[in-house]
């Protein structure tokens, strides 16, 4: 490859839309607000910031190869990047986990998943508006 040559960059999750360390991520879990739906969990904790922060958690329960857990990992970032756009909802930590079943989701379907727990775990936050 040549010295200095442009490569393609593909869009990531912002960094400061990245939910870390694991500290956090494990008092997300244990005092977060929960939603479950056919396909994936999500759990919710307001935070004192102005962006809203996600991780997404996938066992290897989920799937023992890393490839398919990584592959599904990138979709469900790319989601919440979209989303992220849309939305008016500020000041959340959020952690993503799937099921088994997820795995053999269209984009289009994950994402209709995603958004649809997002609005549910955060509707019943009164002082912050939201939609996805």
């Amino acid at each position: 490859e040549e010295e200095g040559a442009l490569r393609y960059k593909r869009p990531m999750l912002p960094r400061k839309s990245r939910l870390s360390p694991k500290k956090r991520v494990a008092e997300v879990i244990q005092g977060g607000i929960s939603k479950q739906g056919r396909f994936l969990g999500i759990k919710a904790l307001p935070n004192q910031g102005k962006e809203n922060r996600y991780t997404v958690v996938v066992s290897s329960r989920v799937s023992k190869k890393a490839q398919e857990r990584n592959t599904f990992k990138r979709r469900v970032r790319e989601i919440l990047r979209e989303l992220q756009k849309e939305a008016s909802l500020y000041g959340w930590d959020i952690v993503v986990w799937c099921k088994a079943e997820a795995l053999s989701l269209s984009f289009s379907e994950l994402k209709r998943e995603v958004k649809a727990l997002l609005v549910a775990v955060t509707r019943n936050e009164t002082s912050r508006r939201h939609t996805y």
